[in-house]
């Protein structure tokens, strides 16, 4: 199920029935008053890596590059020779464009499943660099890797030297990022970390940057597509003016979860609030919630997941 047929389904709901609405996948929507819109200032990128670092309290000897967010660094990580080259392991219920963009750029991938449990299948006969493509905190549960799946995924690391660990941290709504992040960047000098403004400061394709290795640095500077100076600008000014603003997005969300408990509850007793952000899963398919409780939450087809038995909802309303 694509998005453009899962909206002509909902369409279809909404003509007929007035349900309890948890299906809004588009913050930027929902959110945008809250977002702080462009100007048109000029700033310089070497000026926005700085900040960068300062923001996110980043080690001096981190070595950072600038990107335009997730899916550009991913275009120019399997762009680049390192990635080109490499086999990747990729969440096959998280995120389509992860697969669309590993088949726009011709890449060797294979899928694992990452709920309602992560599922690592890292088996693969290709003697070549491998890299593991991972969300943290996950989407769309909303949960934080578990202490067991964290020395599974460091054990894999130290078997080989060319064994990479690449975490997409969009949903981190955190500065300071939480301890299993500090506790996975930790488990391996071969460990990337992606980070946007695309959620936490509501700025989508705009910004972000990426901590690499040593031996990445010189190779991904050169492949990954650095913001324009009225791009730097507009950044930078979030960066300053809502420096807040993704703890109060989180705050927000808490608050939200909160209220739709009592309700969630009726349909799924055992359901608790996700750690970070604006989704979750119910151990409920949506087809029952819609029918038995009122509920429009979204199918997990729509994320490329076969977990039928669950469904996905929002705390936003776009």
């Amino acid at each position: 199920m694509n998005l453009t047929e899962w909206h002509e389904i909902r369409d279809r709901i909404l003509r007929v029935q007035n349900p309890l609405r948890l299906d809004c996948l588009n913050p930027f929507s929902a959110l945008e008053r809250w977002r702080l819109k462009a100007t048109s200032h000029r700033r310089e990128p070497a000026e926005l890596l700085e900040t960068f670092r300062s923001t996110f309290g980043l080690h001096p000897d981190t070595n950072i590059v600038l990107t335009k967010g997730i899916r550009s660094f991913l275009r120019s990580a399997m762009k680049s020779p390192w990635g080109r080259n490499a086999f990747w392991f990729i969440p096959g219920d998280v995120f389509p464009a992860y697969s669309e963009i590993a088949k726009e750029n011709g890449v060797r991938y294979s899928q694992f499943v990452t709920w309602p449990k992560l599922r690592l299948d890292l088996s693969t006969d290709v003697d070549t660099t491998k890299i593991l493509l991972l969300p943290i905190p996950h989407s769309p549960t909303g949960k934080l890797i578990a202490e067991s799946e964290i020395d599974e995924i460091r054990s894999w690391l130290k078997q080989a030297p060319n064994r990479y660990l690449l975490l997409d941290c969009v949903y981190a709504y955190e500065p300071l990022l939480p301890f299993e992040f500090n506790k996975l960047l930790d488990c391996s000098p071969n460990v990337i970390a992606a980070c946007s403004m695309s959620k936490a400061w509501l700025q989508r394709c705009l910004a972000g940057y990426a901590a690499v290795p040593n031996g990445l640095l010189e190779e991904l500077s050169h492949a990954c597509e650095t913001p324009i100076p009225e791009e730097c600008a507009l950044v930078l000014e979030c960066l300053k003016s809502q420096s807040t603003l993704p703890r109060f997005q989180a705050e927000q969300f808490k608050n939200q979860w909160l209220k739709l408990r009592p309700t969630i509850r009726k349909a799924c007793p055992h359901w608790e609030l996700p750690i970070s952000g604006y989704l979750s899963t119910v151990e409920v398919r949506w087809e029952e919630l819609l029918e038995r409780y009122g509920i429009l939450a979204v199918p997990p087809a729509l994320f490329g997941s076969t977990a039928s038995e669950l469904s996905i909802i929002s705390c936003l309303h776009d």
